[in-house]
């Protein structure tokens, strides 16, 4: 499954929404499928071996993929799993949008959903990176290069995509989730988007707001290139067009907004 033609047909999305919220299969509706059963939100919480196998292999295959800096292989999985009708938890989704925005790890050290403790043999995406028996550094160099590779366009495309599957399955979004999204729009120049995303972090009780919701907008505004610009020069100068004045009349709101929205402090 190559990501460059990975598409998101409204008729799987759709299929996938029905099952998720009701555990049919809308093309079997007769069918009596004990995986989809057991997909259902529980009224308790599910012990962990009662989780369908296909649910928990989907769950550790994103978790390498943050520990590896793979998205390409964290979005063939995710289409897989709405092809194949495999529940995803929320987190799943969560992590998802954290690798679209690509630079969690670069900030932090590891992305969001990184397994605390890999188990011994886990070999998530080794056909990237040429077999799962390499050292430690030869994986640190692909894990640098996997998701780079994908523009700035791609990533927002996917991210808005896993933004729209989360809210037709009426999932709020957390903060770490907002300000992925917030910062990817940002750095694609995408400012319009960015504004949205924040607004309905603001809206969305679920949503703990914290300044760093904020920061990405507010420095993407004052021409941060770091932050508002992309992956060569030319894309750099392009996503920093917003005239000086401008900015930095956006970015007086935005600080306004953040200001108001932590107390005053």
């Amino acid at each position: 499954m190559d990501i460059e033609n990975l598409d998101y047909d409204p008729k799987i999305i759709a299929r996938y929404v029905h099952f998720h919220k009701t555990g049919e299969d809308i093309d079997n509706p007769n069918s009596k499928d004990t995986a989809a059963a057991a997909a259902l939100p529980p009224k308790k919480k599910q012990k962990k071996k009662n989780i369908p196998p296909a649910v928990l292999e989907t769950r550790r295959t994103i978790q390498l993929c943050c520990r590896d800096n793979n998205l390409p292989l964290a979005l063939r999985t995710f289409h897989t799993a709405m092809r194949d009708l495999v529940r995803m938890e929320a987190q799943v989704l969560y992590q998802l949008l954290n690798l679209c925005e690509g630079t969690f790890a670069e900030r932090t050290g590891a992305h969001v959903g990184t397994p605390k403790n890999p188990k011994k043999g886990d070999k998530a995406g080794e056909d990237e990176k040429g077999g799962g028996g390499e050292e430690n550094a030869s994986r640190e160099d692909a894990k640098s290069t996997i998701t780079t590779n994908i523009s700035l366009e791609r990533r927002l495309h996917h991210a808005k995509q896993i933004h729209a599957l989360l809210s037709s399955l009426n999932i709020p979004l957390i903060d770490q989730a907002f300000t992925a999204l917030i910062r990817l729009a940002s750095r694609a120049g995408d400012f319009d988007r960015a504004e949205k995303y924040l607004d309905e972090a603001e809206k969305t009780q679920q949503c703990k707001i914290k300044l760093r919701i904020y920061s990405s907008l507010l420095r993407a505004y004052c021409g941060d290139v770091a932050v508002s610009g992309a992956d060569d020069a030319d894309e750099k100068s392009q996503h920093t067009a917003v005239p000086t004045r401008e900015g930095l009349i956006r970015a007086l709101k935005v600080w306004k907004r953040m200001h108001d929205n932590s107390g005053g402090m």
